[in-house]
């Protein structure tokens, strides 16, 4: 009979550490087992009971895969009998590989997020110091956000002609600066402001054109220049902005109507609760007589 025969299967018998082979012949009947059959001598060498496992040859339990070696006296699964060490012929201990795999995932994970904070500090040659330095929730002045960038590692990729800086300030909240003469990095006299704080937005601001256009109050339309300036890293409100929005309100050929205020005291503030510095300016809208 083979070991591959119907109802039949090599077994290991663990009292006397031999092979044999069990046979089934009916179901429902009695187990028979043999200690010898046709292809025994792949599985090692004749015994008094069966046949012992040799050295050199791996076996396999085929219910769950396991593989096994002969140790001189049993079957052992491989790798079983290793030590654990950190030197060659030893296993690394398993609970300290588990440690090592989540360091590693976990280290990826932050240089994946410095990267991407990296991306959107530096955008479009605009450069939010605040939130390149970890600094979001506090205030610098011109001459300490130009010191602390010509101090950064990646200094190289932000000190280029025309490149744009926006910080908080202590004392007119958000301001842009543009670098125009590259002569010397550290020299005020060679920024010039940009954005709100020059001449290249303006003093009065389309809320409906900046941010989405929808209905405003004053509060809203206040909240959402806030939050323009918040994603954006631009400066936008400044002492004497003056803010136009269209409101809820509609004129009796049902068009809606724009409303404008005028600021009247310092950036600080600016709050979306408090509008008494807010002055009401009068929108004349022109139309064409037929």
């Amino acid at each position: 009979m083979l070991s591959t025969d119907e109802h039949a299967k090599v077994i290991y018998n663990r009292t006397d550490n031999v092979f044999v082979l069990a046979v089934k012949t009916q179901e429902n009947e009695a187990t028979i087992y043999y200690g010898s059959w046709v292809d025994q001598e792949k599985y090692g060498v004749s015994s008094r009971n069966g046949f012992a496992p040799i050295s050199g040859k791996v076996y396999i339990d085929s219910s769950d895969n396991t593989t096994y070696r002969w140790s001189g006296t049993k079957l052992v699964p491989i790798g079983s009998d290793l030590s654990l060490g950190y030197t060659a012929g030893t296993a690394f201990p398993g609970n300290e590989g588990a440690e090592l795999k989540q360091n590693l995932t976990n280290s990826q994970r932050y240089i994946e997020a410095l990267q991407n904070d990296g991306k959107t500090a530096v955008a479009r040659s605009v450069v939010n110091v605040n939130k390149l330095l970890g600094m979001e929730n506090r205030d610098m002045t011109f001459s300490v956000a130009l010191e602390k960038i010509s101090e950064y590692k990646d200094k190289e990729k932000i000190m280029i002609p025309g490149i744009v800086l926006t910080f908080n300030t202590p004392n007119n909240g958000w301001v842009s600066k543009q670098w125009v003469n590259t002569e010397s990095w550290n020299k005020e006299g060679n920024w010039k402001d940009f954005g709100a704080n020059g001449t290249n937005i303006g003093n009065t601001l389309n809320v409906n054109s900046l941010c989405p256009d929808v209905e405003y109050t004053l509060s809203t339309a206040i909240k959402a220049v806030q939050d323009l300036e918040q994603a954006s890293g631009f400066t936008y409100f400044r002492s004497g902005a003056v803010l136009t929005f269209k409101t809820a309100e509609k004129d009796s050929n049902g068009a809606h109507v724009w409303a404008a205020f005028q600021f009247t005291r310092e950036v600080p503030d600016i709050n979306p609760a408090d509008l008494k510095p807010w002055v009401p300016l009068e929108v004349v809208v022109q139309q064409r007589l037929s």
